[in-house]
């Protein structure tokens, strides 16, 4: 288990914009009622398709030791996603600053 992040993925394609009580909004509704999904609206550079050509950097932090276990606990599991977790954020300060991306704030939602 080895904390890793990628800096720059977010800047290869750009999303439209469909605000609340837009025509493309209700689209997208549309085939999430229909279809369980949504299309995502996207384009790039090349052909709309291709992305940006925009500088991509991993960095992968110190890997975390683990137990192998056929069921390991919750309590376990927890454990380790809070270090994990802890482990992005670390890596994140650590070179956001060198990738030109200072005011960054990794917000992580479980």
């Amino acid at each position: 288990l080895v904390p890793t992040i990628t800096f720059g993925e977010n800047e290869l394609y750009n999303t439209l914009s469909n605000p609340r009580g837009s025509r493309l909004r209700k689209v997208q509704d549309f085939f999430l009622s229909a279809f369980t999904f949504s299309l995502p609206l996207f384009y790039g550079s090349v052909l709309a398709l291709l992305p940006k050509m925009v500088p991509i950097t991993t960095v992968v932090g110190s890997p975390i030791q683990t137990i192998r276990s056929d069921s390991p606990s919750p309590d376990y599991i927890d454990q380790l996603q809070e270090q994990y977790i802890e482990g992005l954020h670390k890596l994140t300060e650590q070179h956001k600053a060198r990738l030109g991306y200072e005011n960054l704030k990794l917000e992580i939602v479980a």
